[in-house]
C-alpha cells in the first residue's frame, strides 16, 4: 500500500500528459499512450527495486531499550549520547547530571529522545555498544 501510495503523483501526471496529447495531437495518442505505459512499467519496477528495503515494516521498527551506549556531553539533565554510531538526544531518568564520556543504558526513547540511567561499574550485562 506504501508503494502504491508513492505513485500517485506521478500515475496522475501520466493521465494529464495522456489527455493533453489526445486534445493538440490525437493522431499521436496510440504510440504515445504505449510509450507512456512501457516507460511507466519500467519505471514503478525500478522504483520498487530501489525502495522495496526502506518500505518494509522492518525497517520502522527500530528499537534501542536496553541498548548501552556513551554520553557526548555532559547530561544536565538533557544532553546527547552516542547508541550504535548513531547521535540521540537524551535525558536522565532521574534528572541527576551524568557526565561526558560514560556509560549509560537506554531505558525508553520517545521519538527521537532516548531517556537513560548511568550505569554502575560490573552493571554492563551482555548489552554492548
Amino acid at each position: 500500500m506504501k508503494f502504491i501510495l508513492t505513485n500517485v503523483e506521478e500515475f496522475a501526471f501520466l493521465i494529464i500528459a495522456l489527455y493533453i496529447i489526445h486534445s493538440l495531437w490525437p493522431e499521436f495518442f496510440i504510440t504515445a499512450l504505449i510509450v507512456s505505459v512501457v516507460g511507466f512499467s519500467i519505471f514503478v519496477i525500478a522504483k520498487w527495486y530501489i525502495l522495496k528495503d526502506s518500505l518494509s515494516e522492518k525497517h520502522y521498527k527500530y528499537d534501542i531499550v536496553g541498548e548501552v551506549g556513551i554520553t557526548v556531553d555532559t547530561l544536565s539533565p538533557e544532553g546527547h549520547v552516542r547508541v550504535r554510531g548513531e547521535l540521540w538526544k537524551a535525558r536522565s531518568i532521574d534528572n541527576q547530571e551524568i557526565p561526558k564520556g560514560v556509560e549509560v543504558r537506554i531505558e525508553r526513547r520517545v521519538g527521537h529522545k532516548v531517556f537513560v540511567t548511568q550505569i554502575s561499574v560490573g552493571d554492563t550485562n551482555d548489552t554492548e555498544k
